[in-house]
């Protein structure tokens, strides 16, 4: 107690040489920082993971005028950045067709796909994935009708396929004749009804009621039966329970400028192992058709691999 504060003793640096030298010592102080070496690889290998899995869907689009002078399709898709969306809502994906023949087709389309996807990313949803589908179709097509009731004497109406994916299931919900398509083991399965006048040709003809050269012959096939901005929407085809999605699969909706312009075989040959790769060839393969009044064209492709899901 004699020493002068702030001084080191010769025994203890001694004492300390001896210690750093002794074998025990260093094996024990080896130990350690192994444990806190493999602790933080842990930590972060773990806060890794957590990040990935809030965003492990990869989306990729094709999106075209095609030969037409106005884009009449829209579509998006809700944030992949966003995880606490992600992890509360899951992905939503919206397409929407307008209908050319009628009034404001562009406008339409627009409100279609601008009021679901706000509404969507507000939370003004329900919890249930097909309960929110539902919802925000019947908001669109309040908008639109609204839309509609402030330009006198006028018409239009839009198709819209959406999905949303959440904790490795699919719902989807439909209005018109756009696709949702599931893409598993090299097959492709459109999962919703066309509401046109084809199907229902075609229903009547395996009733024996027409006979099927009829029905694939009539002029008005593709007259669509139900869109948003028909007066009483009454027609819409969704998943009542919903689809388990596996390592592999891939969502596909499309406006009728793509499956009017390819068969189901060319469009799966068009998959490939990236899935922008895939949004790539299947545009180039409608492109490569060189239709003289090509439609517009739009497809959202959601990869669900092993390596993003």
């Amino acid at each position: 107690m004699n020493d002068k504060p702030g001084t080191i003793r010769l025994d203890f640096l001694s004492e300390l040489k001896k210690t750093l030298a002794d074998p025990l010592f260093l094996c024990i102080a080896a130990a350690l920082l192994l444990a806190v070496v493999t602790a933080i690889i842990l930590l972060v290998r773990k806060k890794r993971k957590r990040t990935r899995s809030a965003v492990n869907i990869a989306v990729a689009n094709v999106h075209g005028i095609g030969g037409r002078d106005s884009q009449q399709d829209a579509f998006a898709v809700s944030s992949l950045s966003d995880a606490e969306l992600f992890k509360s809502r899951g992905v939503l994906a919206v397409l929407a067709d307008g209908m050319g023949g009628m009034s404001f087709g562009s406008e339409i389309s627009g409100i279609v796909v601008a009021s679901m996807m706000e509404a969507f990313q507000r939370g003004d949803v329900p919890e249930s994935p097909g309960d929110t589908l539902m919802r925000l179709v019947r908001l669109a097509d309040e908008k639109v009708a609204d839309f509609l009731g402030g330009h006198a004497n006028s018409s239009g109406g839009s198709t819209v396929v959406a999905v949303i994916v959440k904790d490795k299931a699919l719902d989807y919900i439909s209005v018109g004749d756009s696709r949702v398509c599931l893409i598993r083991d090299g097959r492709m399965e459109t999962l919703c009804r066309a509401h046109n006048y084809g199907t229902e040709l075609d229903e009547l003809a395996q009733k024996g009621v027409y006979t099927a050269e009829y029905a694939a012959a009539h002029p008005y096939r593709h007259a669509l039966t139900s869109f948003i901005g028909i007066k009483d929407l009454n027609k819409i085809d969704r998943s009542f329970r919903s689809i388990s999605i596996r390592p592999g699969d891939r969502v596909l909706l499309m406006s009728d400028g793509v499956f009017n312009t390819l068969s189901d075989d060319r469009i799966v040959k068009c998959m490939k192992p990236d899935i922008y790769a895939s949004a790539d060839a299947l545009e180039k393969a409608v492109m490569n058709e060189k239709a003289p009044d090509q439609d517009n064209y739009t497809a959202v492709l959601i990869d669900c691999s092993p390596k993003n899901y």
